[in-house]
């Protein structure tokens, strides 16, 4: 029972992401509007009925755009951690008797997963990342986070397949269109993660057995997806690592499945 990731929509416009095993499907986030989700499940093969919850990283309107119209129309389960919530609840007032799961401490469980969270650095309430284990083997999804902790990379190892945030070059950073202040938190350690510091822990994950890396949310202003698939790619050759022979790398597209 193999686990798949396939980011359907990944960027500041809005991130989604579908993980199978077996017979459950879940999400991680819907940053983009229910229809749209929907549409780009169809596209899968799925429809919305076969997605067995949503899980969120945090209340940014590009994780949880299309939530209100999922659970509304769809009566989908969400999991939020509690400080995710807190903030996030207001947007749901008109929705009655909704409650999400909260997401626990340690494991739980959906349906072939087993789930457990882990905590990222953003500016945001209680940003996670999830990594998802069946069958014996774990992969991980983690974006939006300005730095990678010691106890973040001791979350991802073991993962075979990880989507991690390659968000912004700093130079493009630096240079671009962003005001100072938008700069300045982007390249923050509450902000986004850099090319550089990406390719630096893919070196160490593909040691702890890592053998599919996919580079999300890039950056529309501040990188490019070749730049960020060369950053990685020029850091694993200083390691020994081969494209194709030690792992596989990929960029994740804007919209996988666009309208």
């Amino acid at each position: 029972m193999q686990i798949s990731i396939t980011p359907l929509f990944s960027g500041s416009t809005g991130n989604c992401t579908l993980v199978q095993a077996g017979g459950t499907n879940l999400l991680v986030d819907a940053g983009v509007s229910a229809k749209s989700v929907t549409n780009a499940l169809k596209k899968t093969g799925l429809e919305i009925h076969d997605i067995s919850a949503v899980l969120v990283t945090h209340e940014h309107a590009d994780h949880i755009k299309g939530l209100p119209v999922l659970i509304k129309k769809y009566s989908v389960p969400v999991y939020a951690t509690e400080g995710t919530w807190r903030v996030m609840h207001g947007k749901f007032r008109e929705i009655p008797r909704f409650q999400p799961f909260f997401v626990p401490e340690g494991n739980f469980y959906i349906g072939d997963f087993a789930v457990e969270s882990f905590p990222l650095s953003h500016d945001a309430a209680q940003p996670v990342g999830y990594a998802f284990f069946a069958s014996g083997e774990k992969v991980c999804i983690a974006t939006d986070t300005g730095y990678i902790s010691k106890g973040m990379i001791r979350s991802l190892e073991g993962s075979t397949t990880i989507l991690l945030e390659s968000n912004h070059d700093p130079y493009m950073l630096q240079t671009g269109p962003y005001p100072g202040i938008l700069k300045r938190r982007v390249a923050s350690r509450k902000g986004h993660l850099a090319n550089e510091d990406c390719a630096k822990a893919l070196c160490h994950l593909v040691q702890s057995g890592t053998s599919q890396a996919i580079l999300g949310h890039i950056s529309l202003k501040n990188n490019t997806p070749q730049l960020a698939f060369d950053t990685s790619k020029a850091a694993l050759a200083e390691c020994g690592i081969e494209i194709g022979r030690d792992i596989s790398l990929s960029v994740a597209a804007p919209a996988l499945f666009p309208d």
